[in-house]
């Protein structure tokens, strides 16, 4: 495990080097005529092929970071982070329930079904008004219609406080930022054009 994470930040930064090179390569409008190896310069007669190379460089990259993260399974915990904090949020909401329906804390709160219908199970104690004791109460809550509004609330908290969102997700961001400046679309121009007109 401990050279599968070892090998994943290693593709991590071969694939962020390749897509800022690529990004900055594309906007600067840089123009590579000569290679130096090995203390020898060499003078390149066809410019074309830089481009040629680093689109298969990035092609690369982008594929041993892809393999990399399967492996760790990047993706599977990035959204599992995001349904961790959506059942949190529930099971606040079941015990909110809970005390306005019988005005104490439930002992204890049990998620009995997750997926797409979270269905919690609240036990606690409440005042029995005619034996004028505490009895058990318990309370089934499913939540089908409000689990895809509380993944949208999870998911800008896991963004900012959690490492999930830049390990596993924004590499490919760049990366799409990346082609898409290969591809003459100019994504990063129009985002600085934007941001300047903006201070503007």
């Amino acid at each position: 495990m401990m050279d599968d994470e070892a090998g994943f930040g290693r593709q991590r930064r071969n694939l962020f080097a390749i897509s800022l090179f690529i990004i900055f390569y594309k906007t600067a409008g840089l123009k590579i005529n000569e290679i130096n190896f090995l203390g020898n310069t060499t003078t390149i007669e066809n410019p074309s092929v830089v481009s040629f190379s680093l689109i298969i460089f990035f092609i690369y990259f982008l594929w041993r970071y892809y393999s990399a993260c399967r492996e760790v399974g990047g993706i599977s915990l990035f959204f599992g982070a995001i349904q961790s904090r959506t059942e949190k949020k529930a099971e606040l909401y079941v015990r909110k329930k809970y005390h306005q329906m019988y005005g104490s804390q439930p002992r204890r709160v049990d998620l009995i079904e997750r997926g797409k219908n979270l269905i919690f199970q609240a036990i606690g104690d409440r005042y029995n008004d005619k034996s004028r004791m505490y009895d058990t109460a318990e309370l089934s809550i499913s939540l089908r219609y409000r689990t895809y509004f509380l993944k949208c609330l999870s998911i800008f908290p896991t963004i900012v406080n959690t490492s999930k969102f830049s390990e596993y997700i924004l590499p490919y961001i760049i990366a799409l930022f990346a082609l898409l400046e290969f591809l003459g679309v100019g994504v990063t121009e129009f985002a600085i054009e934007s941001a300047s007109a903006f201070k503007k």
